[in-house]
């Protein structure tokens, strides 16, 4: 595939995270498309693959309103690329797979803390106020969940998963 002039390289390669509200298989290999559930009508037809560092900037970046999520991690170490005319990745870092990827489950985060989330979470906006204040509110949320040892997400791997 033939990478668009303005996507810049992330100049070290890492694991990403995808969190969706499908059960897919155990490990799953996605396509870069150009259409997606959570995309807005601005962002460029650029097929992709959208992860973030961690499984906080992921949360960021969906709207909540799903009673689990389950969260993927790339099989290895990926080249990502930054996202352009995206209103909100200056808050969620999201970042763009441009080439097939494998991806395993890892966890998932049961219902009754979905609705923990949500409870302090406002509607999603565009990259705007309201945005920025529902990145303050589910960090804060994680942070005390992890500070009170309060199990709010479930792994499935031994490898860890990285939550902030």
């Amino acid at each position: 595939m033939k990478i668009p002039k303005s996507c810049k390289l992330v100049k070290t390669k890492q694991y990403y995270y995808h969190i969706t509200d499908k059960d897919y298989e155990d490990t799953v290999t996605w396509k870069p498309r150009n259409w997606g559930e959570n995309r807005s009508e601005e962002e460029p037809k650029t097929p992709k693959i959208c992860v973030g560092s961690s499984v906080y900037h992921c949360l960021c970046a969906l709207p909540l309103g799903f009673s689990k999520y389950y969260i993927y991690k790339t099989e290895k170490k990926e080249v990502a690329y930054f996202p352009f005319k995206v209103n909100d990745d200056h808050l969620t870092r999201e970042k763009w797979l441009l080439h097939t990827t494998n991806f395993i489950r890892v966890g998932y985060i049961p219902s009754n803390n979905i609705d923990e989330i949500q409870n302090s979470h406002a509607p999603i906006g565009d990259g705007c106020e309201e945005n920025k204040q529902n990145c303050i509110r589910i960090k804060n949320y994680i942070k005390s969940a992890i500070q009170n040892n309060r199990k709010w997400i479930t792994t499935l791997s031994k490898k860890g998963i990285r939550v902030i």
